[in-house]
């Protein structure tokens, strides 16, 4: 029995000394681990903040700012294109090298060309503590070095954020069904001249602001020319054959359609081709060796520019691109494809529906702009967009605005878009050749009543095709959706 307890004795002592070696061995190492990693912190930078103004849509929703991660209270602009309108608002990049106000800075649109006024001020940097092998101590918080108040101003767009996501969310479902490569949209306030809507599909570029081949979206201004000089009226009668001589060329309606008779407001409403050679043909002087179109210099006084001489009204447009017509013609052929708007012919999707909205309105309207306001960071407002962007008029009698009125209507009734299913819509269709040797441009530019208010809208297709499948369905659906919301 004596012998049993000293080796029980025994074996516990062992076990004891064995197990406070073991729990010694760990305290040491653990406090050596713990030691090395107190030892091995450090700041390490997490975030880079570059302070910018804020690009916010006409009620303050924001289309360019998102918040640091580390430090809410903190906005910067995000480095690609905003959710929406990124063809207006434009992207930013930064260079993480460059600490100063330039390190973040505008590649286009908005955030280009108002880079300058939007720079917040030099980079703000957050820092967490980290341990030696580098993950972050998330509960020490977070360190803001270089913290200031934003420098950037901000800008107000008159664009509507809702309408311009809805609108861009439309037309890429429409484009993608019908396999349309691009798309181009705006939507104007017809009494104060606000862009409520200017939308991209298909490309980086704003194609609102490029030129394309009109095609009959000039028998707008031939008109309003003829009438203007009481040339015609719209109850005028006029017979279209169907075919016709252009020189010593024969020439065709669209399709060879022979309309037969009717008045002026229904052969603009169906776009007759043979109408349109007549009324040009009246508009046309020669002297000497070239033709002076009184149509062609009406479209000058409205915004186009002679061709080789460009020019620039809307702060979107791009140096390379701009409307323009031919400053003199030289044959019959020439006044052919003036009044059916090919040739030396281009136009934006701006410019005409700049055009469309003054008519509308009754021939005189704020000149269409995208910027509401400027404010300075202490909340100063620097620029009005109204105030600044001036008057646009067509210049022409009342009674010949009204007419034109007519004629817009015309289209929607009995003429080619006469299915179009808006109450008191009005416009004018265009398919225009494409020079490139693929499918017709696609236009449509109109007005719409929603509310109380009068809006115009114009929409282009590039290579749509016919206008009344293309274009006049895309714009139902969009003018259908605003007078919705």
């Amino acid at each position: 029995m004596e012998k049993r307890i000293r080796s029980a004795t025994y074996l516990i002592l062992t076990s004891f000394v064995f197990l406070s070696f073991l729990t010694v061995k760990c305290m040491v190492f653990y406090d050596k681990d713990a030691l090395g990693e107190l030892a091995g912190q450090y700041y390490r930078k997490v975030e880079t903040i570059y302070p910018r103004g804020n690009i916010t849509d006409r009620t303050g929703i924001s289309f360019n700012h998102t918040f640091s991660e580390i430090f809410p209270t903190v906005s910067l602009p995000r480095e690609n294109y905003p959710a929406c309108a990124s063809q207006v608002v434009g992207k930013t990049e930064t260079d993480p090298f460059d600490t100063t106000e330039g390190g973040s800075y505008g590649i286009n649109g908005i955030n280009l060309i108002y880079d300058e006024l939007l720079r917040g001020g030099s980079a703000i940097g957050v820092y967490c503590m980290a341990d030696a092998g580098g993950r972050l101590l998330e509960d020490m918080g977070a360190t803001v070095i270089g913290e200031h108040i934003n420098e950037g101003c901000d800008i107000t767009l008159t664009l509507d954020y809702v309408a311009q996501r809805n609108f861009e969310e439309i037309i890429s479902e429409y484009a993608e069904e019908k396999s349309y490569d691009t798309v181009a949209v705006t939507l104007t306030d017809c009494e104060s001249g606000e862009i409520i809507v200017m939308a991209t599909y298909g490309s980086e570029l704003n194609l609102n602001v490029l030129s394309y081949p009109p095609g009959s979206i000039m028998k707008i201004i031939s008109a309003a020319a003829a009438i203007e000089e009481g040339l015609i009226t719209p109850e005028d009668e006029f017979v279209c054959h169907g075919e016709f001589m252009v020189g010593e060329e024969v020439r065709h309606c669209s399709g060879k359609a022979v309309h037969g008779k009717m008045s002026m407001a229904e052969a603009f409403g169906i776009s007759c081709n043979e109408w349109a050679y007549y009324v040009n043909s009246l508009l046309c002087e020669k002297k000497g060796d070239v033709i002076i179109s009184r149509a062609l210099l009406l479209a000058r006084k409205w915004g186009f520019c002679e061709y080789g001489f460009p020019g620039h009204e809307f702060i979107l447009e791009y140096d390379d691109y701009y409307s323009f017509v031919p400053e003199y013609l030289y044959n019959d052929m020439d006044i052919f494809n003036a009044s059916l708007g090919q040739g030396n012919i281009q136009a934006s999707v701006y410019l005409i529906n700049k055009i469309t909205s003054a008519i509308a309105s009754g021939g005189k309207i704020t000149t269409p702009h995208i910027i509401s306001k400027i404010t300075d960071p202490a909340g100063n407002e620097m620029f009005d967009g109204k105030s600044e962007s001036g008057v646009f008029t067509l210049g022409l009698k009342e009674k010949t605005v009204k007419a034109l009125q007519t004629l817009f209507r015309q289209t929607c009734v009995t003429g080619s878009a006469e299915f179009i299913n808006i109450p008191q819509a009005a416009g004018k269709t265009g398919t225009a050749e494409n020079g490139e040797g693929g499918a017709h441009h696609s236009w449509f530019t109109g007005y719409f009543p929603a509310g109380e208010r009068t809006y115009a809208m114009t929409v282009l297709i590039p290579s749509g095709g016919s206008a009344p499948y293309s274009a006049v369905p895309l714009w139902e659906m969009l003018a259908d959706e605003y007078r919705g919301l």
